[in-house]
């Protein structure tokens, strides 16, 4: 019986796992596609402001994509809080194809990380 139990715990060991490299992934994603747009709104419309604001919501998610996956609590409130203003701010700007893009990886993410709420 104890090793049914501890292969049991080595099941859902995997899974954490699973779960916090996907989570990982997407916070990469989400970083890389900001920093992109970053660099299109620069050379586009030369708006310092924009493209301040897109390189440090990049680098936010990079931050916050490797401390969640420390299991860090302050970074997993703390990413639900920047998820959570993205997605409004995503919805209450103009929207086009891009933006609904953002708007699903934000909402995904978001929906992951209540997911794997219990692992913090």
């Amino acid at each position: 019986m104890p090793y049914v139990k501890i292969c049991y715990n080595i099941i859902i060991i995997k899974r954490m796992e699973n779960q916090l490299k996907n989570v990982k992934l997407l916070f990469i994603l989400i970083a890389v596609i900001w920093f992109i747009f970053g660099i299109y709104t620069c050379l586009e419309s030369g708006n310092i402001l924009f493209t301040a604001i897109m390189f440090i919501n990049s680098g936010l998610f990079f931050w916050l994509g490797n401390r969640v996956c420390r299991r860090e609590k302050v970074a997993y409130y703390g990413a639900l809080i920047v998820l959570a203003i993205n997605i409004i701010l995503t919805i209450t700007d103009q929207f086009g194809v891009y933006d609904f893009i953002i708007l699903v990886l934000n909402i995904y993410l978001f929906w992951l990380l209540v997911k794997i709420k219990h692992y913090f």
